[in-house]
């Protein structure tokens, strides 16, 4: 019965154990992968705005904050938000949050410099097409070392992070689902096309398609 038992919890625990190491890689071995709007996205930068995104983000995708904070960690956490608390210019953290199926990322904090840092140091692992960086502050100069390789611009070019936290703050913008059929409207600022599979396609610094869209809606002034 004791060697039953004990066979029984190794079957079980090498079983769990193949799975986790060697399903991803199988999985792009045999052609099954994820197709590139359902993987997961991996963000870097906790503000008003990103945090209010993530809770829209999740309902599609798997997603996951990135901070060297333990106190943000902890508010992640707190809001049940699965977090990496590492160092974002750690190589080691790209590589292991792609082994856990985050094979995008977004740099979204107010300083320019420090995203295009970000997207260069993840696009190493997650390719370039897959990393994007939102425009922290409007016309903030980049600092020469890192403005020599452009990087994809999240969202549209007219997206200003710092505006955007603003207007939420002061409750003149929301986060709606909204079907378009080429421009957006005045003060709608498209971020996400919902694919037909229910994935997450970005907007990335262009035109949006037709279709469903997660926006940014900011209220007219008064």
């Amino acid at each position: 019965m004791t060697l039953l038992l004990i066979t029984t919890f190794c079957v079980i625990f090498l079983s769990g154990a193949f799975t986790t190491l060697m399903g991803r890689p199988l999985a792009k071995l045999l052609g099954v992968s994820q197709p590139s709007e359902k993987t997961g996205i991996l963000m870097v930068g906790a503000n008003t705005f990103s945090l209010q995104l993530a809770d829209h983000v999740g309902r599609y995708v798997p997603l996951a904050f990135a901070d060297t904070s333990d106190k943000r960690c902890r508010l992640f956490q707190s809001k049940d938000l699965t977090s990496l608390c590492v160092d974002v210019l750690d190589d080691g953290v790209y590589e292991d949050a792609r082994e856990e199926g985050f094979d995008r990322l977004i740099a979204m904090t107010p300083d320019n410099s420090l995203n295009h840092l970000i997207c260069q140091r993840a696009g190493l692992y997650f390719g370039e097409e897959n990393v994007y960086g939102v425009q922290g502050r409007r016309g903030e100069v980049e600092i020469e070392t890192v403005s020599a390789a452009e990087i994809n611009t999240a969202f549209t070019e007219a997206f200003c992070l710092t505006e955007a936290i603003q207007a939420l703050d002061g409750g003149s913008a929301r986060f709606e689902e909204r079907t378009l059929d080429g421009s957006p409207p005045r003060g709608v600022v498209p971020l996400f096309k919902v694919s037909r599979s229910g994935g997450l396609l970005m907007v990335a610094g262009r035109a949006p398609d037709r279709g469903n869209h997660l926006c940014l809606v900011l209220d007219p002034p008064a």
